[in-house]
């Protein structure tokens, strides 16, 4: 009864404050990066552990953890519509945890790869319901806010999780971090179990199969243009991640420390951008802002071309902070434009926006970086580019007679 009567009191506090609904739903955005970001450093210890020569070997530890990540998106976010956003997102801290002990016990390198595959499925169906709570919570100008506040959470994972997972590893080996790991599902269930109510409400579950309600999703007009917008600024900051390590440290010379306080710089637009991007939203409108996002983008990657044949510290950083200034603005305006319309399956429509932003730009940084030289800026110039004209292509698709009839 006392339970029943917190949970209640919660929804509402949650439903007037954004500060609040952020802190009880912080386990469910946090959990998925930090098992990321955190776990690079020990790349080097798992290789020599599991007596493995080949970096690529390796490599799919981080591959699969990324994939499998919009699988469990996919298979979660219909079923959140269905019985709820609790209990996926119990579900997933439930398997997240067994993920991580089955890595914590492997034996071998297969054993790690599918406790890994097992610790992102948890993890994608924690994050599907972040989105799905808020859009059950908040509409508007409020939806726009705390979708941005928690993409400045995110930008923030990727710069410390590393350094935190090197100190925590400096005495003690891999196994320590994943034990740690455990340690904060196992935190983060009982969290959720006793403070988080369930914000769906009945008259917006979904009966209809999945494949229906990706379709209804799919000819949303709104949802495709933002979503097409979001991919562009996903796409900029997985590409950043991936390649400035290679172009700092290997190409320009830089040493660990130079290249870390040199990618606080953009790191930071990213931060403090996304807090500043709701006002800029309510003041000048979602659509103005998006627009001028995507010509931020485009002037820092023709920067960067002209930049690319003398390559160095300020030609590579200026351009790309540029390049950032437009990405944030889209990663923290474009989500509340594509989730408006679904005050019904939201959960749905959260994993569909996390799979085609963040899913698909790993993807293509991934498959660009096998296929093209990472020692230049031509990777990042056609990740960024080639997404500039699929948003596009996408918005004029979206606005053109053709697309009205089929979504009819």
């Amino acid at each position: 009864m006392f339970n029943a009567l917190l949970l209640n009191q919660n929804k509402l506090l949650m439903q007037k404050s954004i500060a609040y609904a952020l802190f009880l739903i912080s386990p469910l955005f946090l959990l998925l990066p930090v098992g990321m970001d955190m776990y690079l450093p020990v790349l080097p210890e798992l290789k020599r552990y599991f007596l493995i020569d080949d970096d690529a070997t390796i490599g799919l530890t981080v591959t699969v953890y990324l994939v499998v990540f919009g699988f469990g998106e996919l298979l979660f976010g219909p079923i959140a519509d269905n019985i709820g956003r609790k209990k996926v997102a119990l579900m997933g801290c439930f398997l997240y945890c067994c993920g991580t002990l089955v890595c914590i016990f492997s034996a071998n390198i297969v054993v790690f790869i599918v406790g890994r595959a097992i610790q992102s499925i948890g993890g994608g169906a924690c994050f599907v319901s972040t989105f799905a709570i808020a859009r059950d919570l908040f509409d508007g100008a409020n939806l726009t806010r705390i979708l941005a506040y928690i993409n400045g959470f995110l930008a923030i994972v990727p710069v410390l999780a590393p350094s935190i997972g090197a100190y925590l590893t400096q005495h003690q080996n891999w196994i320590f971090l994943f034990k740690i790991l455990f340690f904060l599902g196992v935190i983060g269930f009982v969290f959720l179990l006793a403070m988080l109510p369930e914000t769906l409400d009945k008259k917006y579950q979904e009966k209809e199969s999945i494949l229906n309600h990706y379709k209804k999703i799919l000819k949303n007009k709104d949802f495709l243009v933002y979503t097409s917008k979001a991919l562009v600024g996903a796409s900029a900051f997985t590409v950043y991640l991936a390649l400035s390590p290679i172009l700092l440290i290997n190409v320009l010379g830089k040493t660990k420390s130079e290249f870390g306080a040199l990618f606080m710089i953009n790191a930071s637009v990213f931060m403090i951008g996304s807090f500043v991007t709701p006002s800029l939203v309510i003041r000048f409108g979602l659509r103005r802002i998006a627009n001028i996002a995507l010509s931020f983008v485009f002037i820092g990657v023709i920067l960067l071309t002209a930049f690319s044949k003398d390559l160095s510290v300020f030609r590579f950083i200026f351009p790309f902070m540029v390049c950032c200034v437009g990405a944030t603005l889209l990663l923290g305006a474009c989500p509340g434009g594509a989730m408006q319309p679904f005050k019904s399956g939201a959960g749905t429509a959260g994993a569909l926006y996390a799979v085609f932003t963040f899913g698909l730009g790993s993807v293509l940084t991934t498959t660009l970086t096998y296929l093209m030289p990472v020692d230049s800026v031509l990777p990042i110039v056609c990740i960024i580019l080639f997404t500039l004209i699929f948003s596009i292509g996408v918005s004029r698709l979206a606005a053109s007679r053709r697309f009205k009839k089929l979504s009819q």
